[in-house]
């Protein structure tokens, strides 16, 4: 847990809150992977319509939100939906606390990838967030390590 922790203060941010997300074996969630929602917890459409499955677009989609950005709402769950198998230890001991922002952002992430993968794409999607000075937009940080839980 501790080289967890480590790795994620000095790889990606200490600002961040951390997560853990109980996951089943046949889950088909990708790392690093990045889910967005807004203040009423529907999730919101920032990918390209030429190319559905590119997260790459979010860092300039961050960065332009305003609070009068109007926005695509996805199909896919809530955020509710999208939590509720998410703690903030990695045994699920207790449900994340959800701050209160405009934004919600999720990206997940697991030391076993290495250092390279978190160097371009994160990186940016954490500091678009984190410099939108228009909209409160929380970070949290999904890890998907495999921890074993007695």
């Amino acid at each position: 847990m501790e080289s967890i922790v480590e790795f994620k203060n000095k790889e990606l941010t200490a600002k961040a809150q951390l997560c853990f997300l109980l996951l089943s074996s046949d889950s088909d969630i990708a790392v690093p992977e990045p889910f967005l929602f807004d203040s009423s917890g529907k999730a919101v459409d920032f990918r390209n319509s030429k190319n559905p499955a590119c997260s790459g677009p979010l860092g300039i989609f961050l960065s332009n939100l305003t609070q009068a950005s109007v926005v695509e709402h996805a199909a896919w769950e809530d955020m509710e939906t999208f939590t509720k198998l998410m703690s903030n230890a990695p045994c699920f001991s207790q449900r994340i606390p959800i701050q209160d922002a405009d934004y919600h952002l999720f990206i997940t992430w697991a030391t076993w990838t290495g250092k390279a993968m978190y160097r371009q794409r994160v990186k940016e999607w954490i500091n678009a967030a984190q410099s939108n000075h228009q909209v409160r937009i929380a970070v949290y940080l999904v890890n998907m390590d495999m921890v074993q839980c007695d």
